[in-house]
């Protein structure tokens, strides 16, 4: 059976209202490197390792290290889960960091990890979207895309603001029409792009 996108419409609604924000109304830029909660653990951009550790351990966070990520010997990537085993069969997760040299360069952080109705991936937008409003500079771009697959569909919306603040919004579906959405909120080095190359 094929769905209707739930999804669409209250996607459509929050950036909407977003744009139609005047600048001074959500931006209240704080100083010191963009940082992110993930769990109970406040990470910022140029965090030694050992620093991060320390955080995720004082917050009861296990991180898992994925390095068939990792891109060049001096990278490691990190995952974090919801659940107190990061082994589990059924890891929801949580956010992923991302150190090059030993310092945080990448961090991410799941709004509504497993998000199945439109109310729910538009709560966890606007719950993204009042951190990155309470936090960022105001200057932002909107960017989309779509990546089509014969067994799936990603349909995909950043906001960035600034440098090194992003929010991105997956809505995805498989072969039989199912759909999900995700909403991330990521701090990065590197200025992401909007749209895929």
């Amino acid at each position: 059976m094929k769905t209707q996108s739930v999804f669409a419409p209250f996607l459509a609604m929050a950036v909407s209202a977003l744009l139609a924000m005047p600048c001074h109304s959500y931006s209240q830029p704080t100083l010191g490197p963009p940082s992110v909660m993930i769990g109970d653990a406040q990470i910022s951009l140029g965090m030694s390792r050992r620093d991060v550790i320390q955080l995720f351990k004082k917050a009861g966070l296990q991180p898992t290290v994925v390095p068939q990520l990792a891109k060049s010997p001096t990278e490691e990537h990190w995952t974090i889960c919801e659940s107190s085993n990061p082994n589990a069969a059924n890891c929801t997760i949580e956010g992923s960091v991302i150190f090059e040299h030993g310092i945080l360069v990448l961090a991410s952080v799941r709004w509504g990890a497993g998000a199945d109705s439109g109310s729910a991936v538009a709560g966890a937008l606007v719950g993204a979207l009042h951190h990155l409003a309470q936090s960022r500079d105001a200057r932002c771009e909107v960017g989309t895309d779509t990546q089509d697959d014969p067994s799936f569909r990603i349909r995909r919306a950043r906001i960035r603001c600034g440098d090194h603040h992003t929010v991105s919004v997956f809505v995805t579906q498989d072969a039989d029409g199912t759909q999900s959405g995700q909403v991330q909120e990521i701090i990065s080095e590197k200025v992401l792009t909007l749209e895929s190359k």
